[in-house]
Protein backbone atom coordinates (compact mmCIF):
# COMPACT_ATOMS: atom_id res chain seq x y z
CA UNK A 1 0.00 0.00 0.00
CA UNK A 2 2.92 2.33 0.66
CA UNK A 3 4.04 1.98 -2.96
CA UNK A 4 0.57 2.93 -4.18
CA UNK A 5 0.59 6.03 -1.96
CA UNK A 6 4.06 6.96 -3.23
CA UNK A 7 2.97 6.59 -6.86
CA UNK A 8 -0.16 8.69 -6.38
CA UNK A 9 1.77 11.30 -4.37
CA UNK A 10 4.44 11.83 -7.02
CA UNK A 11 2.09 11.72 -10.00
CA UNK A 12 -0.11 14.39 -8.41
CA UNK A 13 2.90 16.41 -7.29
CA UNK A 14 4.56 16.20 -10.71
CA UNK A 15 1.37 17.41 -12.37
CA UNK A 16 0.32 20.13 -9.91
CA UNK A 17 3.67 21.49 -8.76
CA UNK A 18 6.55 20.19 -10.89
CA UNK A 19 9.08 22.83 -9.79
CA UNK A 20 8.75 21.91 -6.11
CA UNK A 21 8.82 18.20 -6.96
CA UNK A 22 12.08 18.56 -8.89
CA UNK A 23 13.61 20.63 -6.08
CA UNK A 24 12.67 17.93 -3.57
CA UNK A 25 14.07 15.18 -5.80
CA UNK A 26 17.29 17.14 -6.34
CA UNK A 27 17.95 16.62 -2.62
CA UNK A 28 20.14 13.51 -2.61
CA UNK A 29 19.28 12.72 1.04
CA UNK A 30 15.72 11.50 0.41
CA UNK A 31 15.00 7.90 -0.63
CA UNK A 32 12.91 8.99 -3.62
CA UNK A 33 16.02 10.65 -5.07
CA UNK A 34 17.92 7.37 -5.21
CA UNK A 35 17.53 5.69 -8.63
CA UNK A 36 17.29 2.14 -7.25
CA UNK A 37 14.60 3.14 -4.74
CA UNK A 38 12.71 5.07 -7.41
CA UNK A 39 12.69 2.13 -9.81
CA UNK A 40 11.65 -0.57 -7.32
CA UNK A 41 9.14 1.51 -5.33
CA UNK A 42 7.75 3.86 -7.94
CA UNK A 43 8.40 3.20 -11.62
CA UNK A 44 8.17 -0.59 -11.87
CA UNK A 45 5.00 -0.85 -9.73
CA UNK A 46 3.46 1.92 -11.86
CA UNK A 47 4.50 0.02 -14.99
CA UNK A 48 2.85 -3.12 -13.62
CA UNK A 49 -0.33 -1.25 -12.80
CA UNK A 50 -0.38 0.39 -16.24
CA UNK A 51 0.09 -3.01 -17.91
CA UNK A 52 -2.73 -4.61 -15.94
CA UNK A 53 -4.96 -1.57 -16.51
CA UNK A 54 -4.40 -1.58 -20.29
CA UNK A 55 -4.92 -5.36 -20.41
CA UNK A 56 -8.27 -5.17 -18.63
CA UNK A 57 -9.59 -2.00 -20.28
CA UNK A 58 -8.70 -2.92 -23.86
CA UNK A 59 -9.68 -6.57 -23.40
CA UNK A 60 -13.28 -5.75 -22.59
CA UNK A 61 -15.31 -6.29 -25.74
CA UNK A 62 -18.63 -5.27 -24.34
CA UNK A 63 -20.96 -6.13 -21.55
CA UNK A 64 -19.92 -9.46 -20.07
CA UNK A 65 -17.33 -10.43 -22.69
CA UNK A 66 -13.55 -10.28 -22.61
CA UNK A 67 -11.02 -10.79 -25.40
CA UNK A 68 -7.73 -12.17 -24.10
CA UNK A 69 -6.09 -11.62 -27.48
CA UNK A 70 -7.17 -7.99 -27.68
CA UNK A 71 -5.99 -7.32 -24.14
CA UNK A 72 -2.62 -8.98 -24.70
CA UNK A 73 -1.96 -7.30 -28.07
CA UNK A 74 -2.52 -3.91 -26.44
CA UNK A 75 -0.71 -4.61 -23.19
CA UNK A 76 2.52 -6.26 -24.37
CA UNK A 77 3.74 -3.47 -26.70
CA UNK A 78 2.88 -0.80 -24.11
CA UNK A 79 4.68 -2.70 -21.33
CA UNK A 80 7.80 -3.33 -23.40
CA UNK A 81 7.80 0.25 -24.70
CA UNK A 82 7.55 1.84 -21.27
CA UNK A 83 10.13 -0.56 -19.85
CA UNK A 84 12.73 0.18 -22.55
CA UNK A 85 11.85 3.80 -23.46
CA UNK A 86 13.39 5.51 -20.41
CA UNK A 87 16.74 3.86 -21.12
CA UNK A 88 16.59 4.89 -24.77
CA UNK A 89 15.64 8.44 -23.74
CA UNK A 90 18.46 8.57 -21.17
CA UNK A 91 20.98 7.49 -23.79
CA UNK A 92 19.82 10.06 -26.35
CA UNK A 93 19.59 12.90 -23.81
CA UNK A 94 23.04 12.12 -22.37
CA UNK A 95 24.50 12.17 -25.89
CA UNK A 96 22.80 15.50 -26.60
CA UNK A 97 24.01 16.98 -23.31
CA UNK A 98 27.62 16.14 -24.10
CA UNK A 99 27.35 17.25 -27.73
CA UNK A 100 28.29 20.65 -29.05
CA UNK A 101 24.72 21.90 -28.48
CA UNK A 102 24.66 21.83 -24.65
CA UNK A 103 28.39 21.35 -23.98
CA UNK A 104 28.08 19.59 -20.60
CA UNK A 105 31.23 17.66 -19.85
CA UNK A 106 29.83 15.09 -17.41
CA UNK A 107 26.06 15.08 -16.72
CA UNK A 108 25.03 13.46 -13.42
CA UNK A 109 23.79 9.98 -14.34
CA UNK A 110 21.59 9.56 -11.25
CA UNK A 111 19.83 12.89 -11.72
CA UNK A 112 19.31 12.21 -15.41
CA UNK A 113 17.80 8.83 -14.57
CA UNK A 114 15.41 10.39 -12.05
CA UNK A 115 14.51 13.13 -14.54
CA UNK A 116 13.69 10.70 -17.35
CA UNK A 117 11.89 8.06 -15.28
CA UNK A 118 9.70 10.51 -13.36
CA UNK A 119 8.88 12.34 -16.62
CA UNK A 120 8.03 9.07 -18.35
CA UNK A 121 5.66 8.18 -15.51
CA UNK A 122 3.49 11.12 -16.53
CA UNK A 123 3.26 9.66 -20.05
CA UNK A 124 2.15 6.36 -18.56
CA UNK A 125 -0.74 8.18 -16.92
CA UNK A 126 -1.72 9.68 -20.28
CA UNK A 127 -1.45 6.21 -21.86
CA UNK A 128 -3.86 4.78 -19.27
CA UNK A 129 -6.35 7.61 -19.85
CA UNK A 130 -6.16 7.07 -23.61
CA UNK A 131 -6.72 3.31 -23.19
CA UNK A 132 -9.72 3.94 -20.98
CA UNK A 133 -11.35 6.35 -23.46
CA UNK A 134 -10.11 5.39 -26.94
CA UNK A 135 -12.78 7.39 -28.76
CA UNK A 136 -11.49 10.64 -27.23
CA UNK A 137 -8.30 11.10 -29.24
CA UNK A 138 -7.74 14.57 -27.80
CA UNK A 139 -6.72 12.97 -24.48
CA UNK A 140 -3.32 12.28 -26.02
CA UNK A 141 -2.82 16.06 -26.21
CA UNK A 142 -2.31 15.97 -22.44
CA UNK A 143 1.16 14.58 -23.19
CA UNK A 144 2.17 18.10 -24.24
CA UNK A 145 2.08 19.15 -20.59
CA UNK A 146 5.32 17.18 -20.39
CA UNK A 147 7.00 20.18 -22.05
CA UNK A 148 6.39 22.17 -18.87
CA UNK A 149 7.43 19.27 -16.63
CA UNK A 150 10.73 18.78 -18.49
CA UNK A 151 11.37 22.51 -18.65
CA UNK A 152 10.93 22.97 -14.89
CA UNK A 153 13.25 20.08 -14.13
CA UNK A 154 15.94 21.02 -16.64
CA UNK A 155 17.67 23.55 -14.39
CA UNK A 156 17.11 21.83 -11.04
CA UNK A 157 17.84 18.23 -12.00
CA UNK A 158 20.09 18.45 -15.06
CA UNK A 159 21.71 21.83 -14.28
CA UNK A 160 21.22 23.17 -17.78
CA UNK A 161 22.27 26.80 -18.15
CA UNK A 162 19.38 29.25 -17.92
CA UNK A 163 19.73 30.54 -21.49
CA UNK A 164 19.52 26.96 -22.88
CA UNK A 165 16.69 25.83 -20.61
CA UNK A 166 13.84 26.24 -23.12
CA UNK A 167 15.73 24.45 -25.85
CA UNK A 168 16.70 21.58 -23.55
CA UNK A 169 13.19 21.31 -22.10
CA UNK A 170 11.72 21.00 -25.58
CA UNK A 171 14.36 18.54 -26.78
CA UNK A 172 13.92 16.43 -23.64
CA UNK A 173 10.15 16.48 -24.18
CA UNK A 174 10.55 15.28 -27.76
CA UNK A 175 12.94 12.49 -26.78
CA UNK A 176 10.94 11.30 -23.75
CA UNK A 177 7.60 11.62 -25.54
CA UNK A 178 8.62 9.75 -28.69
CA UNK A 179 10.82 7.03 -27.15
CA UNK A 180 7.83 4.72 -26.42
CA UNK A 181 6.55 5.28 -29.98
CA UNK A 182 9.96 4.35 -31.39
CA UNK A 183 10.02 1.12 -29.36
CA UNK A 184 6.46 0.24 -30.44
CA UNK A 185 7.42 0.97 -34.07
CA UNK A 186 10.41 -1.35 -33.80
CA UNK A 187 8.19 -4.08 -32.29
CA UNK A 188 5.65 -3.71 -35.14
CA UNK A 189 8.45 -3.80 -37.70
CA UNK A 190 9.80 -7.02 -36.16
CA UNK A 191 6.34 -8.65 -36.43
CA UNK A 192 6.37 -8.47 -40.22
Amino acid sequence: MDKAKLIVKYLISLITQPEQTWIYLANQDVDEAKPQYMQTNYYLPLLGFMSLFIFVVTGMDGVGSFSLQKGMTSMVPATVAYFVAPYLAMFIIRELLTSCIFKMSNPDHDRLQLYVFYSTSYLMLVEMAAAMMPSFAFIRLAAYYLIYITWTGSHTMIRVEEHRRWMFGFVAFMVINFSPSIIIGVLKFMQH
